[in-house]
């Protein structure tokens, strides 16, 4: 038995698998609840634009003992990706699930330097910026959520970056802290 897996059959398996869940909870609700609630349903799935050779490194936000955290920026993307998506299915209604960046977490900064975080409101914003061209050339988004409104625990990297719009202290029984700058700035924005 391979502890490893077999990355040439189990994504589609997995990917199979997923779309018959996805299929049975549509028909689901197309039988049971329009009626009562009036809603929509759809499925939420992870996508990536794959940039071409002139997409930039650059590292950003606080840095760590010398060390940072290497980010591949590139909003340009979330245009293109979007308006793939609009011109290859049809121009689907498209709700984004999950946009942000982190931070590395640093318990040695002080309170006021972590809750500054002028690279969570330069990258919103240039995102933002593009998802907003991608509407004007006629892509059907609906809806942006930011991730996250609070730091929190990541899947595959436990509490070693912060993604939240507040700050959370760790090591206080996850005591909520006092916005960020980020937290302040978007409704701001969202408001004109």
């Amino acid at each position: 038995m391979h502890s490893t897996g077999n990355s040439a059959t189990e994504p589609y398996i997995v990917s199979h698998n997923l779309l018959l869940a996805h299929a049975t909870v549509v028909e689901l609700y197309i039988e049971k609840f329009p009626e009562k609630q009036g809603g929509q349903i759809g499925i939420s799935l992870v996508g990536h634009f794959n940039a071409d050779q002139k997409q930039k490194r650059r590292s950003i936000g606080p840095q760590a003992e010398g060390n940072s955290i290497l980010y591949i920026i590139y909003p340009q993307g979330v245009k293109k990706l979007l308006e793939f998506m609009n011109k290859n299915y049809r121009n689907p209604i498209i709700y984004i699930t999950e946009n942000g960046i982190t931070e590395p977490k640093d318990n040695k900064r002080e309170l006021d330097a972590a809750l500054k975080d002028p690279h969570r409101i330069e990258n919103n914003l240039r995102h933002l910026y593009w998802m907003n061209r991608a509407m004007k050339n006629g892509v059907n988004l609906e809806g942006y959520f930011h991730w996250a409104l609070f730091d929190d625990y990541e899947w595959g990297d436990g509490y070693t970056l912060r993604f939240g719009l507040y700050y959370i202290d760790y090591k206080n029984n996850l005591t909520r802290i006092i916005p960020k700058e980020s937290a302040k700035w978007l409704p701001k924005f969202l408001e004109g």
